[in-house]
């Protein structure tokens, strides 16, 4: 299957892709991101390992309804858990990128039966936003939010991928404000103990140049996760953009070997 399908979970319109068939991985992206970011990902791990690709919108992203509630990380977990049944998928990898990331360290800690392999991209096991938004409002919001996205940069993007940097703030300005506001809401969880907690093997994947989620991150958590192997890679929190072939090929050798 290759487009785009809803499936209603609780009530609310989830967007999903799947890519390939075989064995299930479930990628799940970050925060204003969606899952268009991981097309060519998919493409290439099924063509070169095989599989079937699961990529989900989460609530309020991307084509996913925009609802008022649920913009919590266990909301999320539940969520994922709750697609995967839907599907009548019962085991499967899981790859998570930011937000993502965090969703799959809780989703595997609590979850622990229907995970196969963890894939973390730009993780850790605490996190505090590097810098200030402005104030928001309804009226200004557009202005704002391409404010916030100037000041974001530094510490997301590499400026020698500026084509990277320019598609995913497009993205980041497609969110609609009362999810913006749900989501900036949101605290990330001190995950140290649910990393300890991890049973799938995991590999964790940060970039050399990202000031979002650092190198020290990926440490402390490969310090946490029981089975685990760290690899830093060139770029910046995009990495898996912006150097493709060296994080494809890594991701894909990590699922195709025996655990």
């Amino acid at each position: 299957m290759c487009g785009s399908e809803i499936i209603k979970i609780n009530g609310v319109d989830f967007s999903i892709r799947r890519i390939g068939m075989g064995y299930p991985t479930i990628i799940v992206h970050g925060n204003r991101d969606r899952k268009e970011n991981f097309v060519n990902l998919a493409k290439f791990l099924t063509n070169s390992i095989g599989g079937e690709y699961i990529l989900i919108d989460l609530r309020g992203h991307g084509e996913s309804q925009k609802v008022k509630t649920g913009y919590h990380i266990d909301t999320f977990v539940n969520d994922i858990i709750d697609i995967a049944k839907v599907l009548k998928i019962d085991s499967f990898n899981y790859i998570g990128h930011s937000l993502g990331s965090t969703i799959g360290i809780k989703l595997a800690a609590e979850y622990p039966q229907f995970l196969n392999k963890l894939i973390l991209m730009s993780a850790a096991a605490t996190f505090k936003i590097g810098f200030k938004r402005p104030q928001f409002s309804r009226d200004h919001f557009r202005e704002q939010l391409k404010e916030t996205n100037e000041r974001a940069g530094h510490f997301f993007f590499s400026p020698d991928f500026p084509e990277v940097e320019k598609m995913i703030k497009e993205n980041w300005l497609k969110i609609d404000y009362d999810v913006h506001i749900q989501m900036i809401q949101l605290e990330h969880p001190d995950l140290r103990e649910s990393a300890k907690k991890i049973k799938a093997f995991t590999l964790i994947l940060t970039g050399l140049e990202d000031r979002a989620t650092t190198r020290e991150d990926a440490e402390l958590l490969s310090e946490l996760i029981p089975k685990n192997s760290l690899q830093l890679v060139p770029g910046s929190h995009y990495m898996f953009l912006e150097y493709f072939d060296i994080t494809a090929d890594k991701i894909g050798r990590f699922l195709h070997a025996e655990n």
